[in-house]
């Protein structure tokens, strides 16, 4: 069990009932940039943490039978900045129901939050870029007033846009979401710039 946790890409650490950390592999000191004794004791690795509070409650439940918890913490990692993570606290039962230890599972989360960041600023790049195509659609009609429908080739763009988006997302072998995305938008706004430009030049030309 020991070298299968040791070789895990998980950050994994075991720690016995009194709090003495036993156990953390490779992984772990890698997202917390330090070593293992540097954290000593669950109070070690409690400090880690920007806000603690939350799973030292979970620690105490799990101590009175509660079997295991998650949450979304802060961990002052290897990082400048303070890295999300998500945390799986369990208890190992012993036969008298206390306690044996505690098993703390860590999921670095910042990959995560930058993709759903990049998902919406791509969205709303999307958004803009129909809303300028219907403004200029209604100039070349004449007016703010005139009717003008949506530009099917642009609707075009970003929909597709909008597939490959879906597509990106829904990549699950671990790779950089969010850089993928940060490419597609700026492949989508030079696209959508490079057809307006095609569009009123096509339009100048007509009026003359």
């Amino acid at each position: 069990i020991r070298d299968t946790v040791r070789h895990s890409s998980e950050p994994v650490l075991i720690a016995d009932a009194g709090g003495a950390l036993l156990f953390c592999n490779p992984a772990l000191c890698t997202l917390a940039g330090c070593g293992p004794q540097d954290l000593g004791t669950l109070t070690g690795v409690l400090q880690r943490f920007v806000d603690p509070a939350p799973l030292q409650r979970a620690l105490v439940a799990l101590g009175k039978g509660q079997p295991s918890w998650r949450g979304e913490l802060m961990l002052r990692g290897a990082a400048a900045e303070p890295l999300p993570v998500a945390v799986r606290a369990e208890a190992v039962p012993g036969r008298d129901g206390q306690p044996l230890g505690y098993v703390l599972t860590l999921f670095d989360l910042s990959h995560n939050k930058r993709a759903l960041q990049a998902r919406q600023h791509l969205e709303q790049t999307m958004q803009r870029s129909m809303q300028q195509a219907l403004h200029g659609q209604r100039l070349m009609a004449g007016g703010d007033t005139a009717p003008a429908g949506p530009d099917p080739l642009l609707g075009a763009i970003l929909t597709n846009a909008s597939l490959a988006a879906m597509d990106i997302a829904d990549i699950t072998l671990g790779a950089p979401v969010a850089p993928m995305l940060e490419e597609l938008e700026t492949s989508t706004q030079r696209a959508a710039a490079l057809y307006a430009l095609i569009r009123d030049f096509s339009g100048g030309r007509k009026a003359q």
